[in-house]
């Protein structure tokens, strides 16, 4: 959520994101069948409530990565061993930054013994980056 409030609200300087998916038509391809990304996005769908267009739409608005030229210095932090929303999304949204000749504006890290349920346990060196992050405030 850090992400797409940072691309809409230019107020905001500075954002961090922990474990975010950056790409939801991907990664409710890949899990249609995860309870929250059927909530979400599918069931609407599924009870025909919405069309593929208007849910197409929906998973967009909600991909931080179709907004990213809008952010501002962004600094995004992934577990290696993630399953549930992957280092993959991390590296794309950095991939379209460098393709938009803005990765001077973000910084990823990937935590290698990390998963979605514990990349904030305990991590100093994710709490280090943090907070020298917002230390440039």
């Amino acid at each position: 959520m850090a992400l797409l409030v940072a691309e809409r609200d230019k107020r905001v300087k500075l954002t961090v994101g922990v474990a975010f998916p950056s790409n939801l038509l991907t990664l409710t391809a890949a899990h249609q069948n995860d309870p929250s990304y059927k909530f979400q996005f599918l069931d609407a769908l599924i009870n025909q409530n919405s069309t593929p267009e208007e849910t197409r739409l929906r998973m967009l608005a909600s991909s931080p990565l179709y907004f990213c030229h809008h952010l501002p210095k962004t600094q995004i932090h992934y577990g290696q061993k993630d399953e549930i929303t992957p280092a993959s999304q991390g590296q794309m949204i950095l991939n379209a930054m460098k393709n938009l000749a803005l990765e001077g504006n973000i910084e990823l890290f990937i935590y290698p013994d990390r998963n979605h349920s514990n990349i904030g346990d305990n991590n100093p060196e994710m709490e280090q980056h943090i907070q020298q992050f917002f230390g440039e405030l």
